[in-house]
């Protein structure tokens, strides 16, 4: 009965993560040592189903697994699910954030964003195009662009240009 619970804790949801080639690796929750351990073998001997699988130790009593899956189906839910992630930051956050653009005398597309759900200390300004689809934030060229997915700055200035038009 232990077993069977401990690998119910072990598959709750693994955290997709975008490899600098942009491939998709998803990684565990942290494990003691031995469970993690023990999960990198199981997995490692579906080969039908799992390459790559790595245990990492994060310090001396736990470690988590990081894997690729081999059906490109469920690579393809991921990137789906890390979008809908910045879509629903957009939803939370998007209120908060005030866009210029034409008002700066910026190019038609091109908006100047500040987040103000943020802390004063964390605040930043991006750029976000709305016409080319990028922005200047660290989420979008460290794992959006490979992905093809927008960040949640892009979100909000759709959401808030589709506001504005009617």
């Amino acid at each position: 009965m232990q077993r069977l619970c401990w690998i119910r804790t072990v598959k709750a949801k693994p955290q997709p993560i975008i490899n600098a080639d942009g491939t998709l690796t998803r990684r565990t929750r942290l494990l003691d040592w031995n469970s993690c351990l023990s999960y990198a073998r199981m997995i490692a001997g579906n080969t039908a189903r799992f390459r790559s699988v790595q245990s990492y130790r994060y310090d001396d009593n736990r470690g988590y697994v990081c894997y690729q899956v081999c059906n490109a189906a469920l690579d393809i839910e991921a990137v789906e699910q890390l979008q809908l992630q910045r879509v629903r930051s957009a939803e939370r956050e998007g209120p908060s954030m005030v866009f210029l653009g034409p008002e700066l005398g910026l190019r038609a597309g091109l908006y100047m964003c500040c987040n103000f759900y943020c802390e004063p200390a964390e605040q930043h300004i991006y750029e976000v195009d709305s016409i080319h689809l990028e922005c200047t934030c660290p989420d979008f060229h460290l794992r959006c662009r490979r992905l093809g997915i927008c960040c949640k700055h892009l979100c909000a200035v759709s959401s808030w240009l589709l506001r504005a038009a009617s």
